[in-house]
């Protein structure tokens, strides 16, 4: 069975091999990957060998970014939702980090929020996380209106191996709070 989460107009799911394609399409895109800090996939193989590791993540951390379709039509518009970041970032380690990121088509169209407020409800209801982080770069002003409308607040700034971030949080009391105002 492929877990999954819904919205009105989305669907979030467990990101399969049959996703390969799409993902590819989405990771090979430089526009979609200008504010990443990776270079464009350059073929297949790479978004198949990205599959596997979202899926041990999955299997390692019990959680990771979800494929994110298009409830009528059954696309594939972008991945969302959390990962559990291991490295040493902005004085916090093994946290719970939101992201997404969408084909350039869907952009504009709320998807992102619906995506991330989803997410962000989903953790805090069932695995009733203390806190979640996102970080975006400084200059991503589309990503940062995003995390401030899914109820996020912007901490600070920080450098992350040379280049300008920004770091978002929430606590569990902040979105119980956030979300009875927005109810």
């Amino acid at each position: 069975m492929i877990y999954a989460v819904e919205t009105d107009r989305l669907v979030l799911r467990e990101i399969l091999a049959s996703d390969a394609d799409a993902l590819f399409q989405l990771d090979s895109d430089p526009e979609v990957m200008r504010h990443m800090h990776s270079a464009p996939m350059l073929n297949l193989a790479a978004a198949e060998t990205e599959i596997i590791a979202m899926q041990h993540q999955r299997q390692r951390d019990g959680i990771a970014r979800w494929a994110v379709i298009e409830r009528d039509s059954g696309e594939f518009l972008g991945i969302s939702g959390l990962r559990i970041v291991h490295e040493h970032r902005n004085g916090h380690e093994y946290y719970h980090s939101l992201g997404y990121r969408f084909l350039w088509q869907h952009w504009g169209k709320g998807y992102a929020t619906e995506a991330a407020t989803a997410s962000l409800r989903h953790w805090f209801e069932t695995l009733h996380l203390d806190a979640i982080y996102a970080t975006t770069t400084l200059g991503n002003a589309a990503s940062r209106r995003v995390l401030e409308k899914s109820g996020m607040r912007f901490v600070n700034e920080f450098d992350y191996h040379g280049h300008l971030e920004t770091w978002y949080a929430i606590t569990r009391e902040e979105w119980l709070s956030y979300h009875s105002r927005s109810v």
